[in-house]
């Protein structure tokens, strides 16, 4: 989140870290009161309010400069009881995705400009011709990083998706479900343990919630031909937790690194980039998936 040091201008600004502390320094030519104001935004999405075109921002406070602290100090954190902290949910959801790429040691620099975050926007739904991101509720996590994860396609993968109408559980096309079951297998990879033994989705699709990816209901539509089968497959190969068949764990990197930048179009077509990328052993054990219930290849 970016701080801001408001006064006659803005005399310093800097970025909150990992635990939301920040330390501002602040010139010697700064004089008179000033506010201590936060933003939602950095350097990879700016989330903003439709009607004002701007970042949403609130005042935490002042001090009257210059200051017998030469270097105003504190720390942020989230009020869930406030329609700002309501608002900040979202930020702490991407977060975590963005979480999951350091942590895999991938970090952001690809990432290749300022997303646009819409909210109150009008639908779920990310834009790739503007590179927006429009939410509608908060509290969705699994919803919010979903859409998030068209972005990471768009931004990271020469993918060749689809768009239009489906249920998440039949049957439509490889690109639309290649698409969705990406970004709803990131959902997943940056909200839910890896070791889950029964990783579910809350708020995605209502009709059929929980939204379950590590055991897929059987009357879903079978093959790379549906969303929900596609994010099975991806998790059943990042995931940790022995399921049946299922003991493979090749991690969120190698996944990534396999597809990053890569052309491809289906599922098919993404787990030939990731099987180049394994062991023997491990392309036997994807084998033995073959034709069960989470994912054919």
């Amino acid at each position: 989140i970016k701080v801001l040091l408001v006064g006659q201008g803005v005399a310093a600004e800097t970025l909150t870290d990992a635990n939301g502390d920040f330390m501002l320094p602040v010139p010697a030519s700064a004089w008179g009161k000033a506010a201590v104001r936060f933003r939602l935004e950095n350097t990879l999405w700016s989330i903003t309010d439709p009607d004002s075109g701007k970042a949403y921002e609130w005042e935490a406070g002042s001090v009257q400069l210059p200051s017998r602290r030469p270097v105003p100090v504190g720390t942020f954190r989230l009020d869930p009881n406030t329609a700002n902290g309501k608002i900040g949910y979202i930020q702490l959801q991407l977060l975590e995705a963005v979480d999951l790429f350091e942590r895999e040691g991938l970090g952001m620099k690809w990432w290749p400009k300022r997303l646009k975050v819409l909210y109150p926007g009008g639908g779920d739904y990310f834009a790739p011709w503007s590179f927006t991101l429009n939410l509608t509720r908060p509290e969705a996590w699994d919803v919010n990083l979903h859409e998030f994860g068209h972005a990471v396609m768009d931004a990271g993968m020469n993918a060749r998706g689809g768009g239009g109408q489906h249920k998440i559980d039949e049957c439509y096309n490889e690109g639309l479900a290649w698409s969705e079951g990406w970004a709803t297998f990131l959902a997943g990879a940056a909200h839910l343990s890896r070791d889950d033994e029964d990783a579910r989705f809350e708020f995605l699709v209502p009709r059929r919630a929980p939204i379950r990816i590590e055991n897929v209901p059987a009357d879903v539509c079978q093959g790379d031909k549906n969303e929900w089968r596609v994010s099975a497959g991806l998790w059943d190969l990042y995931d940790t937790h022995a399921d049946g068949k299922d003991t493979g764990a090749l991690g969120f990197a190698r996944i990534w690194s396999s597809l990053y930048k890569k052309p491809m179009g289906s599922f098919g077509e993404a787990f030939q980039l990731i099987a180049a990328g394994m062991k023997p052993e491990e392309l036997a054990q994807a084998a033995r998936l073959d034709g069960c219930n989470e994912f054919d290849v």
